[in-house]
């Protein structure tokens, strides 16, 4: 996921990853994509969807809501308290999702920091649980979606499903809410890789007029993260084994499926 400093590998902030494929002196891009934490509890949009019981509610207030419904009519029912607890337990593992779990998602080039930074400014303030606000968020939230279909927002509820943008699959790990075995992404191109030579996975900034290209300097195809030949071709499946140049750490590995329509063998 990129960082703040673009220190130890990682790439800068207000970056994305670009896949290219290269064929003899020839590289094309494959696919541009975000690794992105599943949630993130500051965007304004992290909320409630339409149809569930308090629409456009920032989910980070969800306990804090049902409490507040609980308590309406001076009492607290048993199936309310379940609802609390419930609640309870989805705000407390906000925290650890957001900081363990990493998702490969599409990338929208008209959205910089910048861009999304001006429109959260519209959106009202997570604390404001009110009928009033809640709607508001939904309305400009749902509005930015219909304009950014990939835009991302995740949510708690399920991780493969986001509330807005198109998911990919899971980086490596763990889910923190049962410690079960996370990871593997998958997309489509357009384009045969039968005979591909190389694969590369480069950085590139979001903004083409960022400040920080003259440091850099200006790169149409962006910058090296990870890079990787192949080493195998069984039943047309590439393995793509993906390193660092300089980081040991930073690996990965890619398989391409080539004729999967073609595919006769069962299972």
């Amino acid at each position: 996921m990129p960082g703040d400093d673009g220190r130890y590998g990682r790439p800068p902030s207000d970056t994305h990853f670009e896949l290219y494929g290269v064929k003899d002196d020839s590289a094309f891009l494959l696919r541009s994509f975000d690794i992105k934490p599943v949630l993130l509890r500051a965007d304004r949009c992290f909320i409630e969807e339409g149809d569930a019981r308090f629409p456009g509610l920032h989910s980070t207030q969800i306990e804090v809501k049902m409490r507040e419904a609980a308590l309406a009519d001076g009492q607290v029912t048993d199936l309310e308290a379940g609802d609390i607890a419930l609640a309870q337990r989805r705000v407390s593992l906000q925290p650890a999702l957001e900081s363990q779990v990493r998702v490969v998602v599409a990338h929208d080039d008209a959205l910089t920091a910048a861009v999304v930074a001006t429109f959260q400014a519209t959106v009202p303030d997570p604390l404001a649980t009110d009928d009033a606000s809640n709607a508001q968020r939904l309305e400009r939230c749902l509005a930015f979606f219909a304009e950014h279909p990939a835009y991302y927002v995740g949510t708690d509820k399920r991780l493969a499903i986001p509330i807005n943008g198109i998911f990919f699959g899971v980086v490596e790990g763990r889910d923190p809410r049962n410690n079960g075995n996370l990871g593997g992404a998958a997309f489509d191109v357009d384009f045969n890789l039968a005979g591909i030579d190389a694969l590369r996975i480069n950085w590139q900034f979001n903004d083409p007029a960022d400040p920080r290209i003259a440091t850099y300097g200006a790169s149409p195809l962006g910058y090296h993260y990870m890079a990787g030949r192949p080493t195998q071709r069984l039943r047309e499946v590439i393995n793509v084994p993906m390193r660092h140049n300089d980081v040991s750490q930073i690996a990965g590995e890619i398989a391409i499926f080539v004729n999967v329509g073609d595919d006769e063998v069962n299972f």
